[in-house]
């Protein structure tokens, strides 16, 4: 499976960090320039957000976004079944190259399906498909962070086709696999962790005004954690889900 690390060519220490991982596994890769977001013109940022998208996202998160979108595309435009999608801050597990080479036989590029190698929240603990070793692949719940999933070609038409000029961030999965109809499904356990490099990230980075932004966000979700916490106690009673938390050290 071809992969493709999404990179600002700036970032020589961060692309040097994911390349030696890839080749290390023998993953064949792609490097693919990052957009900087809070470097876009005036002219072509109004291009490619929506105006909904420029008031309620920071411009480093329409950065991110737009990363996305590019390699969605170059899925297209090299007719690949589907591909691995990383950042370069991105820490491959010791046997991810052993789950891509399964995820292959398991997953049809005309399926429109995201894989997610990194942490799903919850997923459903039932009707599992085993892949290698410890590891299966499940539907995910909830899920955050772009930073390693695999994409259908199929998935990438439909995401490109709904979030195509940029008003949601990349990460939000639940909602944008639904707004696409686009299944969520996720590697258990994951095998795409995050390396330090992650703490200071120059795509995701926000300045101060931006933090005020997504604080300013959040306000209107306040009551949703509390919600999720009881809604998600029942159905782990139940046996139905399994949760996972993020180690920033896998």
């Amino acid at each position: 499976m071809k992969s493709f690390i999404i990179n600002l060519p700036k970032d020589t220490d961060r692309l040097g960090s994911i390349t030696t991982q890839f080749e290390e596994q023998n993953i064949p890769y792609e490097v693919l320039e990052a957009v900087y977001g809070r470097e876009l013109p005036e002219a072509e940022l109004h291009r490619l957000t929506t105006e909904v998208g420029r008031k309620r996202l920071s411009l480093s998160e329409i950065g991110c976004a737009l990363s996305h979108l590019k390699a969605y595309q170059t899925i297209i435009d090299q007719n690949l079944p589907m591909a691995l999608i990383v950042e370069d801050d991105a820490r491959l597990g010791a046997h991810c190259s052993a789950v891509l080479e399964e995820l292959e036989k398991h997953v049809d590029g005309s399926d429109p399906a995201v894989v997610l190698l990194s942490v799903a929240r919850a997923y459903r603990n039932f009707l599992k498909t085993p892949l290698v070793d410890d590891y299966c692949v499940t539907q995910a719940f909830e899920a955050s962070l772009t930073h390693g999933y695999v994409v259908t070609q199929e998935a990438a038409r439909r995401l490109l086709k709904v979030l195509s000029p940029v008003y949601l961030e990349a990460d939000i999965w639940r909602v944008i696999c639904s707004l696409a109809n686009v299944r969520l499904q996720a590697v258990i356990p994951y095998c795409i962790g995050l390396t330090n490099l992650a703490n200071d990230s120059n795509i995701h980075h926000s300045t101060p005004c931006e933090q005020d932004l997504k604080q300013n966000r959040q306000i209107y979700s306040i009551g949703m954690p509390f919600y999720r916490k009881w809604y998600w106690s029942a159905l782990k009673l139940l046996g139905l889900y399994g949760r996972q938390s993020e180690d920033m050290s896998q």
